[in-house]
C-alpha cells in the first residue's frame, strides 16, 4: 500500500478523491469537518439491475435482451426460431394426429387457453401432430384463424407438428396464404404442414364479402400456385420472398381435403397428399385413393376418423352430421354413411382404426374427438385415455398388410 494508508482504512473512489476539499458529499451524504467526504459506502448494484428480470416502472422499462443478467452482461435475444426435436415429419406414413376444435360459448381467452393446453398434452401422450379446420362467424367448433393458431400451438408444444388443414383457399389471396405458411415453417423448421380445402358454407363467403361463384375454379388455381410456392418454385416478384426461397431446401408438406375424382387428380398433379373426411363410406374412399394413385399421386393418404374412449357419444355426433348435411354439396354428401364413430377400450379402438386404414389404403390417421357439446374437461380426459391406444395403433403399423 502507498504511504498514508493503513490496514482497516477504506480507499475513496476516484471521483470522491477528485472532489476532496471542495465540499463534495460522498454517497452516504456525510461530510467531514474539513469539507472532505467521509468513508465511502461500498458500491452496490442499483435496484433496477438486481431486479432486471422483473417488471420495471414504465419510464425505465427496456426489452429483456437489453437488461443485464446477474453477471452484468446483456441477455441474449429470445430464441424465436424453435429447433425442437422432430420425431416425424408432418403427415408421415404411420403417424397418428389429432384434430383440435373450439369449445363454443366460452370467453375468447379461455378458448385459446384450452386449445393450446390440448395441443400440448396431445403430443405429450404420444400423438405426432395436430390439425384444425377453418370456418368463420362462430361456426360450431371451427377455428377462423388456423394459421395464426398453428403458431401459438407450435410455441406451446414441446415437440410435434401442426397443420392448418384444411385452410379454405377461395377466402384469401393465395400469395398471402403461401407467405404465412412459409414464414411459419421458417420459424418452426420441420414442424409445419398445410392442408387446402374449398369450403362450401355460404356464410364464410358472405363474411369475407366474396361471391361463391366459381369458387371451385378459384380453389384449383390457388392450389397450383401455393403448391409451387411451398416447393420454392414461385415466379416473378413473389419468388424473391426469403421464406418462399427457403422452401427450395425445406418444402412444406401439403395435403388437400378432397372427396371427388377431380379433387384427387388435382392433388396428384400438384404433388400433394390427400386428407379424407370422416363421413364418407370406406368403399368410396378406397375408390378415390385408387384414382389418386392412378393419376401419379405419391403423397400420403390420411384418414380422418371419429373416436371416443369408452361408451360412445352418438347423440352429439349425429347432431354434428346434421350440421354438415345442411350445407354440404350433393356431389359428396351422396356418399356419406351413417355415424361411423369408433368407441371402446384401447385395444378395440386401435384394432378398428387399423382396419379402417387398411380398408381405405391410408398411410396415416387423423382422429377427431370433439364435437359441439363436449366440455373441456371431457376433451382433456379423452386425450389422456387415447395415449395408450395411440401407442398400440402405432405398434400395428403398417396397417395395409
Amino acid at each position: 500500500m502507498g504511504a498514508g494508508w493503513h490496514i482497516g482504512e477504506r480507499r475513496l473512489p476516484a471521483r470522491a478523491q477528485r472532489g476532496a476539499g471542495k465540499g463534495v458529499r460522498d454517497r452516504s451524504g456525510a461530510q467531514g469537518a474539513n469539507g472532505q467526504g467521509g468513508p465511502a459506502r461500498p458500491r452496490r448494484r442499483s435496484d433496477h439491475r438486481r431486479r432486471a428480470g422483473r417488471r420495471l416502472p414504465r419510464r425505465r422499462r427496456r426489452p429483456l435482451y437489453q437488461r443485464p443478467d446477474d453477471h452484468r452482461r446483456r441477455r441474449p435475444l429470445h430464441d424465436i426460431v424453435k429447433d425442437s426435436p422432430v420425431d416425424n415429419a408432418p403427415f408421415a406414413p404411420g403417424s397418428v394426429s389429432i384434430r383440435i376444435y373450439l369449445h363454443d360459448g366460452l370467453p375468447a381467452p379461455e378458448i385459446v387457453r384450452y386449445e393450446l393446453a390440448q395441443a400440448k398434452r396431445a403430443v405429450e401422450v404420444g400423438f405426432d401432430g395436430v390439425m384444425m379446420g377453418e370456418h368463420h362467424g362462430g361456426f360450431p367448433g371451427y377455428i377462423p384463424n388456423t394459421i395464426q393458431t398453428a403458431g401459438w400451438m407450435l410455441n406451446a408444444m414441446p415437440h410435434g407438428w401442426v397443420a392448418p388443414a384444411p385452410v379454405l383457399l377461395p377466402l384469401k389471396p393465395w400469395a398471402l396464404i403461401a407467405e404465412e405458411i412459409a414464414w411459419l415453417s421458417a420459424a418452426f423448421p420441420g414442424r409445419v404442414g398445410f392442408g387446402a380445402g374449398t369450403g362450401s358454407w355460404q356464410a364464410d363467403f358472405d363474411i369475407m364479402e366474396l361471391s361463391k361463384d366459381d369458387y371451385i375454379e378459384t380453389y384449383h388455381r390457388s392450389l397450383g400456385l401455393i403448391a409451387k410456392a411451398l416447393r420454392g418454385e414461385a415466379e416473378g416478384e413473389f419468388a424473391k420472398d426469403w421464406a418462399i426461397m427457403h422452401c427450395r431446401q425445406a418444402p412444406v408438406p401439403l395435403v388437400t381435403a378432397s372427396a371427388t375424382p377431380r379433387g384427387v387428380r388435382a392433388a396428384a398433379a400438384n404433388g400433394a397428399g390427400i386428407l379424407f373426411e370422416s363421413m364418407t363410406a370406406p368403399e368410396r374412399l378406397r375408390e378415390l385413393a385408387g384414382k389418386y394413385r392412378d393419376a401419379g399421386g405419391t403423397g400420403p393418404i390420411i384418414l380422418i376418423r371419429r373416436v371416443w374412449m369408452g361408451e360412445g357419444t352418438f347423440g352429439r355426433q349425429d347432431k354434428q352430421m346434421g350440421v354438415y348435411r345442411g350445407y354440404g354439396s350433393d356431389t359428396t354428401s351422396q356418399y356419406w354413411q351413417g355415424n361411423q364413430l369408433i368407441n371402446g377400450d384401447a385395444d378395440e379402438v386401435a384394432e378398428r382404426l387399423a382396419e379402417a386404414a387398411r380398408e381405405v389404403g391410408a398411410d396415416a390417421i387423423n382422429l377427431r374427438v370433439q364435437v359441439p357439446g363436449v366440455q373441456p374437461d371431457e376433451m382433456m380426459d379423452q386425450i389422456e385415455r387415447l395415449g395408450p391406444m395411440v401407442a398400440k395403433l402405432k405398434g400395428m403399423w403398417p396397417w395395409k398388410t
